[in-house]
């Protein structure tokens, strides 16, 4: 039968590798599962993996030898904001679909990539709904943010969210991964 290729850009070695795993492990289960159901249109689906580290100019990297694969027709990649974000023109360029594991920078979708794809909320959205359960359930009147520079965007969005719905910012900084 004929067979469509996916490619998959995850860590599968580095600090975020246990991340990588889960994710492979997923997207193999829905492969799986899909060719046990026939396939797509009548095509077995095969996976393409390749580990990025979660580091931007390794993504981009596994963005360019996915892109030369003619039988690749999209990916599943950019566990976070910075591999999503350097990769996304590379997979543009190319003319592939690239679905983002856990990206939430608006910046990634508001590029005009039609091809671009995220599974998770942007950060305005997540900022506010964390924001709001912790004003307003948890009814927290101060407030201190730790944050990594990878999720910036994040921390600024509930930073702003929090102080609308009533709550005081005592700190906020951030924390290096390496």
């Amino acid at each position: 039968r004929p067979i469509l290729k996916i490619g998959l850009s995850a860590p599968f070695t580095g600090w975020d590798e246990p991340l990588g795993y889960d994710v492979i492990h997923a997207v193999r289960l829905a492969v799986r599962e899909r060719n046990q159901q026939g396939g797509a249109g009548g095509y077995l689906i095969e996976l393409a993996a390749l580990d990025d580290r979660n580091e931007p100019a390794e993504a981009v990297q596994q963005a360019k030898e996915l892109a030369v694969d003619p039988d690749i027709l999209g990916a599943v990649g950019g566990l976070d904001n910075a591999c999503a974000q350097a990769a996304a023109p590379g997979y543009h360029q190319a003319g592939l679909a690239l679905v983002t594991i856990a990206a939430t920078a608006g910046q990634l979708t508001d590029q005009g990539y039609p091809e671009v794809f995220r599974l998770a909320a942007r950060d305005e959205a997540l900022g506010l709904a964390a924001a709001g359960f912790a004003v307003h359930t948890l009814q927290a009147k101060r407030l201190a943010v730790l944050s990594d520079a990878a999720e910036a965007g994040l921390a600024t969005a509930f930073q702003a969210a929090a102080r609308s719905a009533g709550g005081s910012l005592v700190y906020s900084g951030q924390v290096n991964r390496w």
